[in-house]
Order: C-alpha cells, then sequence, then structure tokens
C-alpha cells in the first residue's frame, strides 16, 4: 500500500471532520459577512467590502478551535487513525480553503457593488488589497494556530491581535522615518509597472508563512506531549 496515498487520504478525512465540525458554527459569520457588504454597498466603497470580508474570514478560520473545544468534539478525531501532524496539516487546508473562498466571495461582492454604482475598480488597487489581504490573513493564522493547538481557543483567542498589533506597530516605526515616502513611492512604481508580481509575492508569502507554522504547530504540539 502506498504510504504517501494513506497519509493523503488521512489528511483529507481530518479536513472534512474539520469542516464537519465548524459548519455548526458559520452562521453567524455569515451574517457578519453580509452586513460587511452591505457597508461597503452603503459606502459605495467596493474595495472596503472586499477588505472587511477577507479581513473578517481570520475570525472565521479559528471557528473550528472554538467549535471543538466548546462542544468537546476533539473526540470525533481519536475515531480515525490520524496522526497528530495529519490533523495539523488538514487544519491548516482548512484555513487556506476558507482564504481561497473568501478571495471569491469578496471579489464578487466588490466587483457588483462597481457595476451597481458604477465605481472604476482599477487592476492595480485590486490586486494589492488581495495579496495583501491574503498575505495578511496567512500571518494572523501562522501566528494564531500553533496557540490554538498549545492553548486551546479559549485562552489564546486574545492573542489573535497580536498580528495587528504587530503590524501596526512597524506601521507607525516605518512611517517615522524620514525616506518612508520615497520608499514607498518607488515600491508603487515598481508594482505599477509589474503588476503580475503583486499576487505572486502575496500568494508566495502567505504559503511560506503557513508552512512555517505548520512545522511550529508539529513542534508545540509535540513538546506538550
Amino acid at each position: 500500500m502506498n504510504t504517501g496515498t494513506t497519509s493523503t487520504g488521512r489528511i483529507l478525512n481530518s479536513l472534512k471532520l474539520d469542516f464537519f465540525a465548524a459548519k455548526a458554527g458559520l452562521r453567524l459569520p455569515m451574517i457578519v459577512i453580509m452586513v460587511l457588504v452591505m457597508a461597503g454597498a452603503g459606502a459605495k466603497q467596493p474595495y472596503l467590502a472586499l477588505a472587511l470580508v477577507l479581513l473578517f474570514s481570520v475570525i472565521l478560520g479559528g471557528t473550528v478551535f472554538s467549535t471543538l473545544e466548546k462542544n468537546h468534539a476533539d473526540v470525533m478525531y481519536g475515531v480515525l487513525p490520524l496522526k497528530k501532524i495529519e490533523i495539523i496539516i488538514g487544519r491548516y487546508l482548512y484555513a487556506l480553503i476558507i482564504s481561497v473562498v473568501a478571495l471569491i466571495v469578496g471579489s464578487v461582492f466588490a466587483l457588483a457593488i462597481s457595476r451597481i454604482f458604477t465605481v472604476k475598480m482599477d487592476n492595480l488597487t485590486f490586486l494589492a488589497v488581495l495579496s495583501v489581504a491574503f498575505a495578511y490573513y496567512c500571518f494572523a493564522v501562522a501566528v494564531a494556530y500553533p496557540l490554538y493547538f498549545r492553548f486551546g481557543f479559549t485562552k489564546a483567542y486574545i492573542f489573535t491581535m497580536v498580528p495587528t498589533y504587530f503590524l501596526g506597530v512597524v506601521g507607525v516605526i516605518l512611517m517615522g522615518r524620514h525616506n518612508f515616502t520615497s520608499n514607498l513611492n518607488s515600491v508603487i512604481q515598481f508594482f505599477t509597472a509589474h503588476q503580475y508580481l503583486m499576487p505572486i509575492f502575496g500568494v508566495a508569502g502567505g504559503l511560506v508563512l503557513l508552512v512555517i507554522s505548520v512545522a511550529v504547530a508539529n513542534a508545540v504540539v509535540a513538546r506538550a506531549r
């Protein structure tokens, strides 16, 4: 029997359990997403709607941890012969799928708002919002998931704001530098001339963060045993 195929099958089974467990807690997040979309529509800002949906998906990515902890449903994973690393990889695949769905849903609503209110959307800004939001999502997941695996959702949830605070501090420090504006203009000019690189950088950077986080989560869980 092919070990790789067997391992892949177990990871997919873990992923299915994650979606099954999270399904019960998705109703409220879906309502919140619709409210965010309506807020973007009310402001006639398609980019706002897109960014809000993508940023909220960070919270949505933690739904499975919350549901499992609340219902003491971790025993479901004991029914199957799953290794801890397979559960971890399945959980990160769940997060990745959530981000892709959020990208699609947010983009569709943003384009709809643009058409309905005849608001022009330029490619550079659209790609920038998608790329930055995806990279931030991966960064937030990369920070939060190892903590969730180690301490549980309730104890670690407060630390999910760490990425926001960290980026805020970095932003303040960068803006305080005398050459910040000139450097920012150089970056904008570069990506204006090479727009195709923006999603590549965003996706590649985000995936690298997730891979590193998988290794950290596995090490943290192994050490806690």
